[in-house]
């Protein structure tokens, strides 16, 4: 299926309160739901076990050394081929993890579910009550994710979202500038230290919103929209002439998001302000680039999306 939700067991693997997802899938929870009944409907009720890899030559039987296949212990389906020492964080962890956080904390879990036949796992906790910026809004999220395919580590960071249309911008957790913390698989996790890491608060939200009300006075016109396409698509080496970005798809979509394309674009804290050009970009990579939306919520939330989003907000607020 394009939108990559786990769909092994007959059901779609994702569960939520409130508004029904983009995917129009899952099973909807009452905001007082247990950790027990989350896990259940979103499909996260199972473990990862492993098994030394063997191969046939001819009627001998041969194994590979140091090498182990990962598997779910519902399916059986294969997750990938991992080396002995990678350490797993199984889906009840992840689940555990938020135990913990919404029973000590205002934090109440929004979704959580896993992609890919089970390869990459998440939860998605509300921090608390929406940011207030001019007439626009961000709610503030914690995410916990991790993967059995080496994709991604397991990672832990704070998210923004804007609620009139869902884009997200990763916030910078201390004044160093870290944006999240990332547990390699050759590391046992220990979730008493990724949460003493996070300090959960709303302390980095609060310096976020400072940083947007300043964005959402500032006027910016098309001819400041120019320049900071110019240097935001940029590519990290070399230089390319400004007239070859302004034909580009990139430069276009986001010029045309700007430019009203954006959901929100009437409102007082987008139009034309430097506030509504880093909207454009964080719908660009949230919902436009990219084959599907499954694809692009891979881009924003681990891969190169989320630091083409965060490059736009230095820029910005430079």
């Amino acid at each position: 299926m394009s939108h990559e939700i786990d769909t092994t067991t007959g059901l779609p693997a994702i569960a939520y309160v409130g508004n029904e997802p983009w995917h129009g899938l899952g099973q909807k929870l009452e905001v007082n739901a247990t950790i027990e009944q989350w896990t259940e409907a979103a499909g996260l009720n199972w473990g990862v076990e492993r098994s030394s890899v063997e191969f046939k030559i001819g009627d001998q039987i041969a194994t590979m050394p140091s090498r182990n296949v990962l598997y779910r212990n519902d399916t059986h389906a294969p997750l990938s081929v991992v080396s002995d020492t990678y350490k797993v964080v199984q889906p009840v962890q992840i689940m555990d993890f938020f135990r913990e956080v919404t029973s000590k904390t205002a934090a109440t879990l929004e979704t959580a579910g896993s992609l890919f036949e089970g390869r990459v796992i998440w939860a998605l906790a509300r921090l608390g009550e929406d940011l207030k910026i001019k007439d626009d809004f961000i709610a503030p999220f914690l995410m916990l994710s991790t993967s059995y395919d080496m994709s991604t580590p397991t990672i832990a960071k704070l998210v923004a979202t804007r609620v009139v249309c869902n884009n997200t911008l990763q916030l910078a957790m201390n004044e160093q500038g870290k944006r999240q913390i990332r547990i390699p698989h050759s590391t046992t996790f220990r979730a008493e230290d990724v949460r003493a890491g996070l300090e959960i608060s709303l302390d980095a939200f609060e310096q976020f919103k400072q940083q947007a009300t300043k964005l959402a006075g500032q006027p910016f016109a098309r001819s400041d929209m120019d320049r900071f396409l110019l240097k935001l698509l940029q590519p990290a080496q070399g230089e390319i002439d400004g007239d070859v970005i302004r034909k580009s798809k990139g430069y276009s979509s986001i010029m045309s998001l700007f430019e009203g394309g954006q959901l929100g674009a009437e409102q007082d804290a987008s139009k034309n302000t430097a506030w509504g050009a880093l909207n454009a970009v964080t719908q660009f990579i949230d919902h436009v680039k990219g084959r599907n939306q499954s694809a692009r919520l891979m881009d924003a939330w681990f891969m190169t999306g989320g630091k083409f989003k965060e490059n736009a907000l230095n820029l910005l607020t430079a």
